[in-house]
């Protein structure tokens, strides 16, 4: 989300294997304080998990992003089903000695977010879910079209736009991400290449568009596994949850956040008006900000 006191880099950081039998996973660990485990979304990999949240670090957090099975360094052997990859997570805490930690799930990490808290309850602190899937959902577009998106040529081509011309990168990716159209869209845009925080935040999302065929199995098997979810027993979540979601989402509907709320009336939901897939992007979401903020530091101090 916009709005954040600094910008932060991912080339800031670096990602390291953690030896997990059998299949080690890739993470970065950044940050002092509570910890907060980030599980991308998909496409994704530690290092997107660090742009849409690695802010958070600049506040007195701890962030641990790995990359989810089928991403970059770690193997899709690693953990097929949303249950596997959350008992991965849970045993990546195991190693790095961290017994509790909040969860902020972004998209398609959604429902790892939801089996990590249904499994571990005793070691999730909250959930906060942004613009995350949480029940049986069909990904827009085709097999054709993902490879496509999944290929190095259209990462570097994303790339160069934006060095060329940020807001027409700005235009392509909103009308992907935003059922908006017209007059609507266009100060969404607008909104975006006008503000220098979104335009840092854009080209810092953008940056990682690399080595798209190493994401290419992660974002092949979730788009698998989200489309034969099992109905999660939603209203057997303990811990806080925080929703954040807008209305206007192209990638992962606003129903899915309506549902998750249905299922946990204690949930508190932020719902943005024309809010697009990319809600960290834009100026009109930075109320979200320090609820986030709020929300993560009340679940850490209990």
């Amino acid at each position: 989300m916009a709005g954040w006191s600094g910008i932060f880099v991912t080339s800031d950081v670096a990602p390291e294997l953690a030896a997990i039998s059998p299949c080690p996973i890739e993470y970065t660990s950044v940050g002092k304080g509570g910890v907060v485990l980030a599980i991308h979304g998909s496409p994704g990999g530690w290092d997107q998990a660090v742009v849409s949240v690695g802010p958070l670090i600049e506040k007195g957090f701890r962030l641990v992003a790995p990359s989810r099975p089928g991403y970059l360094g770690t193997s899709l052997d690693a953990g097929r089903t949303p249950a596997e990859q959350a008992d991965l997570l849970a045993r990546l805490l195991d190693v790095l000695h961290i017994p509790r930690a909040v969860l902020v799930a972004t998209s398609g990490g959604g429902p790892i977010g939801v089996e990590f808290a249904l499994r571990h309850p005793r070691r999730t602190s909250g959930l906060a879910m942004l613009s995350a899937v949480s029940h049986r959902y069909a990904l827009p577009g085709s097999a054709i079209s993902r490879r496509i998106f999944m290929s190095d040529f259209l990462g570097w081509t994303a790339r160069s736009l934006f060095r060329l011309s940020p807001r027409v990168a700005a235009r392509s990716l909103l009308r992907q991400m935003s059922t908006l159209r017209g007059p609507a869209f266009r100060r969404l845009v607008d909104e975006i290449t006008s503000d220098r925080e979104s335009i840092a935040l854009l080209g810092n999302l953008v940056g990682t568009m690399h080595s798209l065929r190493r994401r290419r199995a992660g974002m092949n098997n979730d788009v698998e596994q989200i489309s034969r979810l099992r109905d999660l027993p939603l209203a057997n979540i303990g811990c806080p949850v925080l929703i954040v979601h807008g209305r206007a989402d192209a990638n992962v509907p606003f129903d899915h956040a309506e549902a998750l709320q249905r299922s946990l009336p204690s949930a508190e939901l932020l719902a943005f008006d024309g809010g697009s897939h990319l809600l960290m992007l834009e100026p009109n979401a930075r109320s979200a900000n320090d609820r986030l903020i709020a929300f993560l530091s009340r679940c850490l101090e209990v």
